[in-house]
């Protein structure tokens, strides 16, 4: 990087919740502005910013959001919640990404999620940590109460060529010293569709050990819609992408001069 900027953006935004169907105890929390209550959110977006060629890439972005909450039914009005960033891209082929929520109230870490991405030309690598730490008044409700979840996922998949790609997953949970899901796949590139088979084994709450093949068709112009059989495991892409808008931005169209 020749150049870097710093880029300072203060963020304030309002949200209000007047109506709901259900108790407020019943209702588990969705993050900010979930309960029936006046919501108002201060942010500061942090940057350092450089360009390769028209691209702009944020090599370290550090993001600061504190929420302060009102007219709720407890007349309670209070900071409630805040929540830490940081997202670093110090290469081509690494990104980084950490996010902290902390309950403002009990004063405590409530959730963290951590991912490490690389992508080469030949292999990409996904790692996650996933830590929640869960209310149990919100899942009095829930059979299979979890207070706590504390997982490792890793992803792998490496191209074989142009058609053809083979990966694997598996999930570790830190609490009960054990892996609870991972699977093989294999991947077919029909220029317009893809297709997606492979193996899933799984520890359920009624097998121990639920194997399953899966087969998946999907469509290259409508990656949300796909035709499958079995079940797959389910490893979202990490919220990383060259610039804080994140992955989930279209790519530009290509230009009509070549």
């Amino acid at each position: 990087a020749d150049k870097i900027r710093h880029v300072i953006k203060p963020i304030v935004t309002y949200s209000a919740v007047r109506q709901t169907s259900m108790r407020p105890s019943h209702v588990p929390p969705l993050g900010s502005g979930s309960d029936i209550s006046d919501t108002v959110q201060f942010g500061i977006e942090n940057r350092l910013q450089t360009k390769t060629g028209k691209q702009r890439i944020d090599i370290v972005s550090f993001n600061t959001y504190v929420n302060y909450a009102f007219n709720n039914p407890n007349n309670d009005s209070r900071l409630t919640t805040a929540n830490f960033e940081i997202i670093l891209r110090p290469y081509d082929w690494l990104q980084f990404r950490s996010e902290i929520d902390v309950d403002l109230k009990q004063h405590r870490r409530t959730g963290n999620t951590s991912d490490v991405v690389i992508k080469t030309k030949y292999i990409d690598l996904k790692l996650n940590h996933r830590y929640v730490l869960t209310s149990k008044e919100s899942l009095d409700d829930d059979r299979y109460f979890k207070r706590e979840t504390n997982v490792i996922t890793f992803d792998g998949t490496t191209r074989l060529n142009d058609r053809w790609t083979m990966g694997g997953y598996f999930r570790w949970d830190v609490k009960r010293h054990s892996w609870r899901e991972y699977e093989w796949r294999i991947t077919r590139d029909l220029h317009d569709w893809v297709v997606n088979f492979g193996q899933n084994i799984r520890h359920t709450e009624i097998n121990w050990l639920d194997h399953e093949l899966f087969i998946e068709l999907q469509l290259k112009a409508f990656p949300g819609a796909s035709f499958s059989s079995g079940q797959r495991a389910e490893f979202p892409e990490a919220r990383i992408g060259e610039t804080v808008s994140g992955s989930n931005t279209a790519p530009p169209p290509p230009s009509l001069l070549g």
